[in-house]
């Protein structure tokens, strides 16, 4: 989680929110570099990677991190 905050840091996002799309991202990023596999099968366009973003309190997600798919989808900042 450390370089993920300082990360955010760096970029000027503070707040809570901010820092954990930061995190999703860098935790998106991180199974691609540490796995060959996983990261063929994407480049290959045989799966992806997200990372949503889950709010319990009311049951929605929101996704912040794709890597791999095609189409253009949203994502947070």
């Amino acid at each position: 989680m450390t370089p993920s905050v300082l990360a955010a840091r760096a970029a000027g996002r503070v707040e809570p929110e901010e820092i954990l799309a930061e995190h999703i991202r860098h935790t998106a990023d991180l199974l691609l570099d540490r796995s060959r596999v996983l990261a063929d099968k994407v480049a290959a366009g045989q799966t992806a990677v997200v990372g949503p973003r889950y709010r319990l309190a009311d049951g929605s997600a929101q996704l912040v991190a794709a890597r791999g798919l095609d189409a253009a989808v949203p994502t947070a900042s």
